[in-house]
């Protein structure tokens, strides 16, 4: 059998059946107990800091397995959460050369369609990513983890109409129900037959699948928003020193990202080609135009000529014209200076004229007329007009190339747009006013010169100046002409022999592992978050909870020293002998450190508790046996009359006892019940019927408590608990000692503190208090439990 600690049913004490397993030789270690500092005591405030930090640790291992538990519930939830909706991030990469040397190198070369950015930028295009997207199927997410695999929807078309949503395809009887989230029911219809044509996809599902399947789901996506989100995977950089395009794919499927990534750079080769091509063709066809051009100009020229010649041929001839013998060698070079001087002075008269009517014919909002002015002489003999003239043509080429790939809101064709317009409308106009400035200025002096030999020259005859003038406008016409058949066939040349200057140096392939999986990190900090919340939750619980746990809590809240701990036994007595003799030491522990808590040992000890169920009678009844063990006659006095029952614990009866001796009812001699225990005698409560408390604190009972110390060597009065009354304050006053017995997890620190304040009033001579029920797993337990005996072979 063992002590009671429950408010039930009272079985004898433990020392009885247990003392007979504690071997009667040997020592005990006494239970360590703190100095009998009084509230508030500077000793004792140091005492209680040192040892907080290690009852904090000991709540906390008390609680592991509640710590552990919430931990581990929160960790494996986060697993199988991070499993089903994180998902790897998989890079794959390659590399592409952009060569620069064809630039360069060759007598007939091509300049590329784009610059290095250019082809970034041209990569990341809805041009290029939109076949892939296509082709990979990429505008449809399955959505059950058992239908992942896209072969599912290898029928499945969209177009640019589609409804996005998720959708739901629902099998049954032979059918199916076709429904969007947010929207409900969207179609039925008969397996086999095309699914979605009303929200603008169409799918045919192999009817081999789907055998077993209740319902697919999965979401769909515009082809236009389903290439966003690919654009937006990519990431691409142009190293500008080593000309590479390094391409790179974040996804999460290894094999998807090294497909859809060579897949882009395939997209981006095939459409590089296509622009080179469609550039060489508008440079062709650009240069055809100026060639027709400059062929009608040449036929107007010699059709002007021969028609003069015609036109004089039936003229008298001047004989000055004629050459004399002797005088055609001296005037044959002035004449030709002076023939050449003039020539030019018409032909320079004639390009200002041309231009002018140029600058006054522009448009505001196209320009100035470039064919035309590539048919004006004199602007070749100006490099920056004729730069400037070939840099409009190369551009207005690659504008007509990149149309074919882009819209004309696109900013690759915005911007060689605004270039064309900001060549035509400004640079050119702006040279050719600087041109007619410097050739006025050129006609000006060759009019000086062409006066000072006009005496000299005056019988040349203007018929042959005129022939000479239009057969020189049709030799410079002709040189001009001969000029863009050259360029012509060169165009014609490079765009049959051209390749693109891109170049894929690595294709990619499956990375190996993801570079980075979200999974394990956040099921770490899911884990540490809430080992940490199980802490914190431990440590505010404890914060809030006003109950008492620990020797340090009553040695700092309460001001009490601690004269030791009783385990927690079970209330059916089947404890085992090594709990029995940790109880059994326990209270021997509690009855030495009596003896020399005061210089006269104290001969009459009260026992009280804040509350009822902490234990008390359990712990007086057993203190009361200590001392009987010890040799000394003892006496337990049930002093609770309201609700003691100490009487059962050794098996008596319950009158006559206290009450019945205060009401004068019986004898002294008749209350005292012999027990089992040798030296120990019991004085149960009595019959309480029309007893009053008042009698606590009668003389009578002042009278019997000094009767009875001088019959007995110790007196153990078991006192009703503070929240009763002032039950114990009346009999506190005549015991040598109170102690206070608090239960573990159960006493309230408020109460207690209040039924210690009351009990300051009266100065009580408390010697200490003992921790009741204290589980074996607790941090402190080892402290103060002796495992002398126990440990015995």
């Amino acid at each position: 059998m063992s002590t009671e600690q429950d408010n039930g049913r009272v079985p004898v004490p433990v020392e009885r059946v247990a003392a007979q397993e504690v071997p009667a030789h040997g020592y005990y270690y006494p239970y360590p107990s703190y100095p009998s500092y009084p509230a508030g005591d500077a000793g004792l405030d140091e005492t209680v800091e040192s040892l907080d930090w290690q009852r904090l640790l000991g709540l906390l291992w008390s609680r592991k397995w509640w710590i552990l538990g919430i931990t581990t519930v929160a960790t494996v939830a986060a697993f199988f959460v991070t499993r089903a909706v994180v998902e790897p991030v998989y890079e794959a990469k390659s590399t592409i050369w952009l060569d620069e040397s064809a630039r360069r190198g060759g007598a007939i070369t091509s300049e590329d369609v784009l610059e290095g950015e250019g082809w970034v930028d041209l990569m990341r295009s809805y041009a290029v990513v939109a076949p892939v997207v296509m082709a990979e199927r990429l505008y449809v997410e399955p959505k059950a983890p058992s239908q992942a695999n896209r072969g599912w929807f290898a029928d499945i078309e969209v177009g640019e109409d589609v409804v996005p949503g998720e959708y739901t395809v629902h099998v049954q009887d032979g059918g199916y129900r076709l429904t969007r989230d947010g929207t409900g029911l969207v179609e039925t219809g008969r397996m086999g037959s095309l699914i979605g044509n009303s929200s603008g996809f169409r799918w045919q599902p192999d009817l081999s699948l789907l055998k077993g399947v209740e319902e697919v789901r999965f979401e769909l996506l515009s082809p236009r928003l389903a290439a966003l989100g690919l654009r937006s995977s990519l990431l691409a950089g142009f190293n500008k020193e080593a000309s590479l395009i390094k391409v790179s794919i974040y996804w999460n499927d290894a094999q998807e990202s090294a497909t859809i990534l060579n897949g882009v750079v395939d997209n981006l080769m095939s459409t590089a080609f296509d622009l080179k091509t469609r550039k060489q063709a508008e440079i062709v066809n650009i240069l055809e135009q100026q060639t027709e051009y400059a062929a009608e100009q040449l036929r107007e020229r010699e059709l002007a000529l021969e028609s003069y010649r015609i036109e004089t041929a039936t003229e008298p001839i001047d004989l000055r014209a004629l050459p004399i013998a002797g005088a055609e060698q001296t005037r044959q070079p002035v004449f030709d200076a002076y023939f050449e001087q003039r020539l030019q002075a018409r032909r320079i008269q004639t390009d200002i004229d041309q231009l002018r009517t140029l600058l006054a014919d522009r448009s505001s909002s196209t320009g100035i007329n470039e064919l035309a002015l590539q048919q004006v002489p004199s602007i070749y003999m100006e490099p920056d007009l004729q730069t400037a003239l070939e840099e409009l043509n190369d551009k207005e080429a690659t504008r007509r190339a990149l149309l074919y790939t882009y819209t004309a809101q696109h900013p690759e064709v915005e911007e060689i747009t605004n270039e064309i317009q900001e060549l035509r409308r400004n640079v050119l106009p702006t040279m050719v006013g600087t041109l007619i400035v410097e050739l006025n200025d050129r006609t000006a002096l060759l009019q000086q010169e062409l006066t000072a030999q006009a005496g000299e020259l005056r019988q040349i005859p203007s018929r042959a100046i005129e022939d000479t003038r239009r057969q020189r406008e049709f030799v410079l016409t002709e040189d001009l002409h001969n000029k863009l058949l050259t360029s012509l066939r060169e165009a014609k040349l490079a765009a049959a022999t051209s390749l693109p200057e891109l170049q894929i140096v690595d294709r990619a392939y499956p990375p190996f592992g993801p570079i980075s999986n979200e999974a394990p990190r956040m099921i770490l900090m899911v884990a540490m978050a809430s080992l940490g919340l199980a802490t914190g939750g431990v440590l505010l619980l404890d914060r809030l909870d006003r109950r008492i746990y620990t020797p340090e809590q009553i040695t700092r809240r309460l001001g009490l020293p601690v004269l030791g701990i009783v385990p927690r036994l079970d209330a059916n007595g089947k404890n085992d002998a090594n709990r029995a003799a940790v109880a059994i030491e326990s209270f021997r522990s509690i009855r030495t450190q009596l003896s020399h808590s005061a210089e006269l040992e104290p001969r009459v000890v009260l026992i009280t508790s804040a509350a009822p169920r902490d234990g008390k009678s359990m712990v007086a009844a057993n203190l009361a046996i200590s001392y009987a063990s010890a040799g000394r006659r003892t006496i337990l006095v049930d002093a609770d009359t309201r609700r003691g029952k100490a009487e059962r614990m050794f098996e008596l009866s319950t009158s006559p006892g206290l009450a019945d001796y205060l009401l004068d009812r019986a004898e002294l001699q008749d209350t005292e019940q012999p027990t089992e225990i040798e030296h120990l005698t019991l004085m149960a409560r009595g019959d309480h019927t029309d007893f009053s408390a008042e009698l606590l604190n009668s003389d009578r009972m002042r009278e019997l408590i000094e009767e009875l110390a001088e019959r007995y060597e110790n007196v153990v009065l078991d006192a009703p608990p503070l929240a009763a009354g002032a039950d114990a304050l009346l009999l506190g006053e005549s015991a040598d000692k109170v102690v206070m017995v608090v239960r573990a997890g159960e006493t309230d620190e408020g109460l207690a503190l209040a039924k210690l304040g009351t009990i300051g009033n009266v100065n009580l001579p408390f010697a200490g208090a003992v921790l009741n029920a204290v589980p074996e797993k607790a941090h402190y337990y080892e402290y103060y439990a002796s495992h002398y005996y126990t440990d015995v072979a």
